[in-house]
Parts: structure tokens; sequence; C-alpha cells
């Protein structure tokens, strides 16, 4: 991935912060967002024996408030994930009254819970998530901002290739040396062989993350088989453990610091993104 870089107006003007795929040119891996999925049950198209098992599997985790804004010195509006919210109320208590247009309905041999809105007829949601009309108002803020924690972790020496693609990834090693996540980079493999940098990377957190390791697929532990291993890229490095059970993770972002960074009113700019095992983080 490369920067994109505004070719008719000032870098002021543009608003390509380093946070958004929006700012990087290259191969953007939207799978990521595969976990925002997790209020599918079965879409219209699908089959009733059919549904998003792997989507169910996978779940990202807000842990941090956000804010965004247009400057530094602006205004800072709240960033609100409703429908985080909403899958957290019907979670706690599964017979919280429902909103406009949805119904509750179970399964014909029980527990099956699920629910349905009355202008999406065929869907079927594990949670009901807010549905309704634009309100047309464009956001154009450069800066997020929240408090949140950080880390510093050394690479390890080895890169390696992404199980689905070219982009290199590097593994990182936790107190004791052992491999406790990874960073996609954003370059190739042979580009950055032999040149990781030896000196720890400053991590901040994201979110968290829950994936169920068991599937079918990966029956006999080879999560190469799992659907999700283009996506984890931590799975295809030798020296993984984990193969069965949940794994827990979170979030990371490698940062660099600009103008005074996380120590000051600065700004911290994207480097990579990846995952760092929750005991290993907290």
């Amino acid at each position: 991935l490369e920067r994109r870089k505004p070719a008719v107006m000032s870098d002021e003007d543009a608003i390509l912060p380093s946070w958004s795929w929006v700012s990087w040119r290259g191969n953007v891996h939207s799978e990521s967002w595969q976990s925002g999925h997790d209020y599918i049950k079965r879409q219209a198209t699908q089959d009733s024996e059919e549904q998003h098992t792997v989507d169910n599997a996978w779940h990202t985790l807000s842990t941090l408030q956000w804010f965004h804004s247009a400057s530094l010195d602006t205004a800072r509006f709240p960033i609100t994930v409703e429908a985080a919210e909403w899958r957290k109320r019907f979670a706690d208590s599964p017979t919280h009254p429902l909103p406009s247009g949805w119904q509750r309905s179970t399964g014909p041999e029980g527990p099956d819970t699920h629910f349905t809105h009355s202008t999406l007829p065929g869907h079927e949601f594990n949670y009901p998530i807010p549905i309704g009309l634009s309100d047309g108002r464009a956001v154009r803020s450069r800066f997020l901002h929240a408090k949140t924690r950080q880390a510093r972790l050394r690479m390890l020496p080895t890169a390696y290739r992404a199980f689905a693609s070219g982009c290199a990834v590097a593994g990182l090693a936790g107190p004791d040396g052992r491999l406790a996540g990874c960073l996609r980079l954003n370059d190739y493999e042979q580009n950055v062989r032999g040149n990781l940098p030896a000196e720890p990377c400053l991590l901040v957190e994201l979110s968290a993350g829950v994936v169920e390791l068991g599937h079918p697929a990966a029956a006999d532990g080879d999560l190469l088989n799992h659907p999700l291993a283009d996506v984890f890229d931590e799975w295809s490095i030798p020296s993984w453990e984990q193969k069965t059970g949940t794994y827990r993770f979170y979030n990371a972002m490698w940062v660099d610091l600009k103008e005074g960074g996380l120590a000051g009113d600065g700004v911290a700019c994207r480097l990579a993104v990846g995952r760092v095992d929750k005991a290993v983080w907290e």
C-alpha cells in the first residue's frame, strides 16, 4: 500500500487521514470488516438450512470511546456504534422490548431465537440493528481521538507472507519471546525480508475480538483450512500454538508519533494493524 497524495488541492483541504482505507492506494483487504456482519443469521437469498456460521464465530468488541474532529483545535464529536450497543442490549436481556418494525421469532425446534424486520422480508437477524435512512450529512473529519492503552513489542526477525495475499506479516514477540500476535505490513514480503525494525514498535489498542477456532473444515486442527485463515495471518506462522477453543485478542495499530504524539497534543499516524493475544496485552 502507498499513501495517496492529492493532485488538485492542498494536503490541508484533502481529507486523507492515515487511519482510513480511502487514504491508501493498493490492494485494500476488506475482509476484516466481516466481523461487523455478525448480526446476520440468514439472508433472503439463502436456503433455510444455510446460515452465516463464519460471521457468527467472529466478533469485534468495542473497548474505547472514539471521537472525531475536523482539526486538533475544533470540537470533538462522539462516535456511537449503535449496532454494538444493540447487540449488548439484547445479549444481556433477550426479552428486551423491541424497536418499531422488529419481531422476535423462534425456530421450529425450540430456542433458536432470531429477529425479523418488516422492511426486510426473508432476512433473519441474530439481534436487531438500527435501520433507517441516512440524514445526508457528510462528515469531513481528519482526526480520530480516543483514550487508549499502549504497549511496545518487538517484531520477530522473520517476515512471513500473508496466507491469502502477498502482504508481509510480522510476528510480535511477547515478554517471554514467544509469538503473541502479528502485524500485516503495507508491503510485499520480499520487500521487507531482512529489513524488519529491531527496536520495539509502539502499539495502541483499537478494540477487542473473539473468534471460534472450531470449524468442520479445520476439525483436524489445521487452521489453514479454517474459512477465516485469510484474515488471521498469525495462524500461518509456524510457531502459532493455539489450535482449538476460543481465540481472544486485541486489535492493535502500530503508530508513528508526530508533533508530540501520545505524550502531548500531537498526532499518531498509522503504520500497520494487527492483533495481540488477550493475555499478553493485559
